[in-house]
């Protein structure tokens, strides 16, 4: 499809769409063109401002022609063959109902000024279909119709007859025909000025347009164009005709106060279809609608959404545009705590931000509203009002207890509500220290701060003093005589950890030379605390000899063997088993010792740390 500056009346470009289109209109704002192709049966939907297409609508099979609203909203595409109306919502490209069909192939379509009635010319008829209904209503005689189109009052039809050479007039009141008007050649497209007064009709055999003065439904004249004229277009003032000229290939540009061509250029093989798109316009200005100069408490919503509204270079509502509301100073949200929120135009060109909610700062707050295509932007003010606050209640970090010296494990924690029972945000709450040994940072024994927009104050780390005893903290706020009252406890610190070690050894009587006799060692912790890193050993005398030691550490020839424990705790008792051997030499009474003790692990009562027992060695 070849694109033309008709300022210059040359092609300065092409748009590929499906194959062979046989039909072109533009929306009344010029944002869409529709290209109707006959042969891919579908249409190819493009954007003025990017000139590609941005859409395909499948209609089925030889879509032939088209015609739209007034408002742009609905196209009515018929199909030659299927004899059928598809009705297709250009909001979003999609076919929403198939009308019909007609009773013969279809080959031209109208719709009146108010979308209440279709015709549709097919063969010998023209069909009048009931858009709201889908229903055919009537179906009037004519013998060779080719095209159709309503006057823009909506009272008249014109019917062209392209094998009979003449022009069909019909009253839309009663389907009558009204006048037959005499062409000479072939008649085939027809469109109306704004005025009604004219009717242009393209003749393919006559090779130019044929020029009807309405109100006496006479030829005026017959302007020559080009060869098989197909097909044209007024420009919006109506002071110029586009004719497309199939076989030369040409644009024909009709001068329609004096009925010449001023104008005729080629513009590609076989054009069969003319639309005019103005420029669309582009969002210029941006305005805040609603929503500024509200003011609410600290913490809580502002009652009215901000609403942007951006217009066109033409102060029409600019649509489906991203208009984003930013936080430029001042304590306020929008939802998930962001400082920006984005919303989009609708069709009246106004955009609504998401609800605004206040922080906890009271003073004023500056939002924007922006949209790229527009450089200026929307400014609105609001105010944040200190909360009111009502009640004051201890929330959590009471009834704790820690030693002397080091930080109770929770920070205190209020809640203060105003008079609706809401949280109140940013109210400061003074935290003191009433009684007892404790103070906040830097040795302080008061603390305030701002309540959150949960309503809730949390004090900063209360540390225990150096005296043990109850600790009284009291939170308040101003204006109000209530008060919220914690109650802590400092305790006495705990001495170092004391563990109290025993040794005991049991040994049989006597035993006979070079026979083994089994020693036990049996330690037991009897103190309040572990014992960490314990050694324990036992020692034999010359003429006694350690012959076997599980788990332990052999030393001194076999004189002295130790064990070792990470830890025994409190009312533990561990043993250690060992074999002894007697020689010749140690015939008589004999000692054995044991010892134990922590490395770690304070202990206070070390007498019983060390034991010796006694054996009688006989001989064999």
């Amino acid at each position: 499809m070849s694109r033309v500056d008709t300022a210059t009346n040359t092609v300065v470009g092409t748009i590929p769409v499906g194959t062979n289109p046989f039909t072109v209109l533009a929306t009344p704002d010029g944002t869409r063109v529709y290209a109707v192709n006959l042969s891919s049966g579908d249409v190819s939907v493009i954007s003025t401002a990017t000139n590609t297409v941005t859409a395909t609508i499948p209609v089925g099979p030889t879509a032939v022609d088209a015609t739209m609203n007034t408002a742009g909203t609905r196209l009515y595409v018929v199909s030659l063959v299927a004899k059928t109306v598809s009705v297709v919502d250009t909001a979003t490209n999609t076919v929403t109902a198939t009308l019909g069909p007609v009773p013969n192939l279809a080959n031209g379509i109208a719709v009146d000024p108010a979308d209440t009635t279709l015709y549709v010319a097919n063969s010998n008829n023209l069909s009048v279909i009931d858009t709201a209904t889908g229903a055919i209503t009537a179906t009037i005689g004519i013998i060779g119709t080719s095209d159709v189109g309503v006057t823009p009052d909506g009272t008249k039809v014109y019917v062209t007859q392209s094998g009979r050479n003449s022009v069909t007039v019909l009253d839309t009141a009663t389907n009558t025909i009204t006048a037959t008007i005499p062409t000479t050649t072939s008649a085939t497209k027809v469109l109306f000025n704004a005025a009604g007064t004219r009717a242009y009709v393209t003749s393919q055999s006559g090779n130019g347009v044929i020029v009807i003065d309405t109100a006496t439904s006479t030829v005026l004249t017959t302007v020559p164009t080009g060869t098989f004229t197909s097909s044209a277009a007024l420009s919006a003032d109506g002071a110029r005709l586009y004719v497309a000229n199939q076989t030369s290939g040409t644009l024909s540009v009709v001068d329609t106060a004096t009925n010449t061509v001023i104008a005729d250029f080629a513009v590609g093989a076989s054009p069969v279809g003319v639309a005019l798109s103005t420029t669309p316009p582009v969002p210029q200005d941006i305005t805040a609608t609603s929503g500024g100069g509200q003011s609410t408490p600290a913490g809580t919503p502002f009652t009215a959404p901000l609403a942007a509204t951006v217009t066109d270079t033409l102060g029409k509502p600019a649509p489906e545009l991203p208009v984003t509301f930013t936080i430029t100073s001042g304590s306020a949200t929008f939802p998930g705590g962001a400082a920006t929120a984005t919303a989009t135009t609708g069709p009246d060109g106004v955009a609504t931000s998401p609800a605004l909610t206040a922080g906890v700062t009271p003073g004023p707050v500056t939002i924007t509203a922006t949209t790229p295509p527009v450089t200026g932007s929307a400014t609105y003010t609001e105010t944040v009002t200190a909360a009111i606050p009502a009640t004051i209640t201890a929330t959590a970090g009471g009834g704790q207890s820690t030693p002397a010296g080091t930080p109770f494990t929770a920070p205190l924690v209020t809640t203060v509500t105003d008079t609706a029972g809401q949280p109140a945000a940013g109210v400061p709450v003074t935290y003191t220290i009433t009684s007892g040994s404790a103070t906040f940072p830097g040795a302080a024994t008061t603390a305030t701060v701002p309540t959150a927009t949960t309503g809730q104050a949390t004090a900063p780390t209360l540390t225990a003093g150096g005296v043990p005893g109850p600790v009284t903290v009291t939170a308040t706020i101003s204006g109000v005589t209530a008060t919220a009252t914690f109650s802590e406890t400092v305790t006495t610190p705990p001495g170092p950890a004391l563990a109290d070690l025993s040794a005991t050894l049991t040994v049989q009587a006597t035993a006979k030379v070079g026979t083994a006799f089994p020693v036990t060692l049996t330690v037991r912790n009897v103190g309040p605390n572990a014992a960490l890193n314990v050694l324990s050993g036992i020692t034999v005398p010359r003429g006694l000899r350690i012959t076997n030691a599980a788990g332990g550490v052999l030393a001194d020839s076999n004189h002295t063997v130790g064990f070792g424990a990470a830890s025994i705790a409190s009312g533990q008792t561990v043993t250690y088993r060992i074999t002894v051997t007697a020689d010749n030499s140690a015939v008589g009474s004999q000692p054995i010792t044991a010892a134990t003790a922590s490395l770690q692990t304070r202990d206070p009562h070390y007498l019983n740390n060390a034991t010796q027992t006694r054996i009688t060695i006989t001989r064999r």
